[in-house]
């Protein structure tokens, strides 16, 4: 129940910064309608949903893939992010922020109730494959990108 929540909020606050004070004023109206339209077919069941939002998703971890590919290429040093001294060292040197950033971590797993929804839907085979082939291969990557866009650009940090 919570996931569609963040996940609206997350969207909001994404179109936000983009248009920044003058964002158009139908464009809290679209997005509550594309919820409601969400909710309304979901009686019908998830497939129909996956069937809506299935290619537009794959084209979105294509997209967020890809530019994040281009991102780590231009700045290969963000790899380091790997190494788990940079972790150790965040946490001796500031124990709140860590504890923080562990907090968002949970939050994150929060969506993994959405997970075990789609197990029951699709079959564990299919969201393995979905998972390890698409969404976390393009999450590492647009991750990663963002890191080093900022390290290329601090200013990039604001966005």
């Amino acid at each position: 129940m919570i996931t569609p929540a963040i996940s609206v909020l997350s969207a909001m606050d994404g179109i936000q910064h983009g248009h920044g004070p003058n964002q158009p004023e139908w464009l809290v109206a679209a997005s509550a309608a594309v919820v409601i339209l969400i909710f309304l077919v979901q009686r019908f069941g998830s497939g129909r949903i996956g069937g809506l939002v299935g290619p537009l998703m794959l084209g979105w971890f294509v997209v967020i893939g890809v530019f994040g590919a281009r991102s780590v290429m231009a700045n290969p040093q963000v790899l380091q992010a790997f190494s788990p001294g940079w972790a150790m060292s965040m946490i001796s040197t500031s124990p709140l922020m860590s504890f923080i950033m562990l907090g968002g971590v949970v939050l994150c797993l929060a969506g993994g109730e959405a997970l075990y929804a789609d197990m029951g839907h699709f079959g564990r085979r299919a969201i393995a494959i979905g998972w390890w082939f698409i969404v976390c291969p393009a999450l590492l990557l647009s991750y990663l990108g963002q890191g080093a866009a900022v390290m290329a650009n601090a200013e990039a940090a604001s966005n």
